[in-house]
This record gives structure tokens, C-alpha cells and sequence, in this order.
């Protein structure tokens, strides 16, 4: 489903040597379709520039990426929509506050397809709409017309997970998406994620400094020190991890920096 063939992303390039940062170093990647993927890595190990160059945020230096067999190395963010759903740190990054959760739906469900004139409502878009949010168990479904930003940091981080998924994406991206969150609230979140990428097949990508939900979720783990993959456990290995061996992992890493976030997330 997406491939990564030797990737290469160099940040400060025309400034002095001691300023250039090289934030992914000949990467290569190969994630089955269907796969849940959690990346650790301290700060400054490329987990995000690796997204961002997926999402097409950020292009390569060199390199490519193939998303179902397309060539998307080259197309900008707008152009890779159809492919890829993404959920930033922020809850506030992914709808329009002003809008109504209706609203936010419907943009969400147009977003990959071909753009008209018509904007309408019809009863089975509404009914449709409602029986999402029934999923989320959040009581959201009769709040339809309500402005999604008196929604709860975690109610809106769960409602734009469904976005990110209404059109069917190849690939979704989740960034540290209940980093900003309270502990409680982030274990609803994370739970709603791992049903719906469950019950949808997602090929998923989920970067987090949570060790622990690291291991509990997906089916494949990745760690990234200095802008490469640096272990890759999938299957039995990866269900037989422990924390304790993460961090012997992290430890072997010189140039990962253990954080209080990354320490107290055991």
C-alpha cells in the first residue's frame, strides 16, 4: 500500500554545516495494506518529517513514495487528498470552529472528490452523518447543527479522526494526536481510533512518544533515531516487547535523548 524508497529530507541546507539538520536519511519503508504502524523516537528523530513527507507537506530531496501503486512523490499536499487522512497534536488544526458538525462532515466527506457547485443537506446525508457519530458512543449524533467548537478538546479530536476517515483514505496519519490531551480523554481516543481502524482495514501510521500505547496498539513497531529506522518489529516480536525493552532500545540509541513525556508515559 505505501512504499518508501530511499528518502532523504535536508532541512537548513544553505546555512552553515553546524546548522544543516538531516531529517530523514535514505529511508526505505514497506507497509502492507491493512497494517497499523506505531513510530517512537526522541525529539528530532524525523517521526514527523516522515509524515509530512507522506502527506506531501514537505517534499523529499530525494527519493520516492508510492501510495497503492501511484507515483505521489512529487504532488503537492491539495493533491494527495484522496490518498491520505491525517490527525494533527492540535485538536483545534483539524475543523473549522465557527462551522457546525454538520458542516465539518460535509467538507470532510467531499474533501477527496471532485469539487461542484451544489451544497445541500439531504435527509441520508443527515442520517448518515448521525450514524457515525453514534459510533464514537460520544453523544454527538443529535448535535448536528451545534458549532463544533463548543465540542471538548477530546469530542472534537474524536469527530476529526471520523473526518479524517469519511473518504475512504489509503492512508490515515495520526501525529502525536492525544498528546494534548488528558490521560482519560486519550485512552477514549485511542480506543475509538484502534475501532475504527479495525473495523475500516486502515493502513495506519501513528506517531507517538507513548511507549506504552506504542506497544499496546498496532501491529508494527518502528523506532527513528537521527532520521532512520533504527528497529522494526512486527508479528510475535512486537507482542512479546516490554517497556523495559524500548527503553534498552532507546539506550542503545546514542543520539536519542530519553524526555520526562517519554519517561512518564510508562
Amino acid at each position: 500500500m505505501l512504499k518508501i524508497n530511499n528518502v532523504t529530507k535536508i532541512f537548513n541546507k544553505d546555512l552553515t554545516p553546524e546548522d544543516v539538520r538531516v531529517a530523514l536519511d535514505n529511508v526505505s519503508l514497506s507497509i502492507e495494506e491493512g497494517e497499523f504502524v506505531t513510530v517512537i523516537g526522541g525529539n528530532g528523530s524525523g517521526k514527523t518529517t516522515l509524515l509530512n513527507v507522506i502527506s506531501g507537506s514537505v517534499l523529499p530531496d530525494a527519493g520516492q513514495i508510492s501510495i497503492n501503486g501511484a507515483d505521489v512523490t512529487r504532488l503537492k499536499e491539495h493533491e494527495r487528498a484522496k490518498y491520505i487522512g491525517i490527525v494533527f497534536q492540535d485538536p483545534l488544526s483539524g475543523t473549522a470552529a465557527n462551522m457546525s458538525l454538520e458542516e465539518n462532515l460535509a467538507i470532510a466527506l467531499r474533501r477527496p472528490r471532485r469539487k461542484g457547485l451544489r451544497w445541500a443537506f439531504s435527509k441520508e446525508t443527515r442520517e448518515f452523518f448521525r450514524e457515525k457519530l453514534k459510533t464514537l458512543n460520544l453523544g454527538l449524533e443529535d448535535r448536528l447543527t451545534h458549532k463544533i467548537g463548543f465540542l471538548s478538546g477530546g469530542q472534537r479530536q474524536a469527530v476529526t479522526l471520523l473526518m479524517a476517515t469519511l473518504g475512504e483514505p489509503k492512508v490515515l496519519l495520526l501525529d502525536e494526536h492525544t498528546a494534548a490531551l488528558d490521560p482519560k480523554t486519550a485512552r477514549t481516543v485511542l480506543s475509538i481510533t484502534d475501532e475504527i481502524v479495525s473495523q475500516n482495514k486502515l493502513t495506519t501510521i501513528m506517531v507517538t512518544h507513548n511507549m506504552r500505547d506504542a506497544l499496546r496498539y498496532g501491529d508494527r513497531i518502528l523506532m527513528l533515531d537521527n532520521g532512520r529506522v533504527v528497529f522494526d518489529a512486527s508479528g510475535a516480536v512486537k507482542k512479546k516487547l516490554t517497556i523495559e525493552d524500548l527503553l534498552r532500545k532507546f539506550e542503545a540509541a546514542a543520539d536519542i535523548e530519553l524526555t520526562d513525556q517519554m519517561l512518564l508515559a510508562r
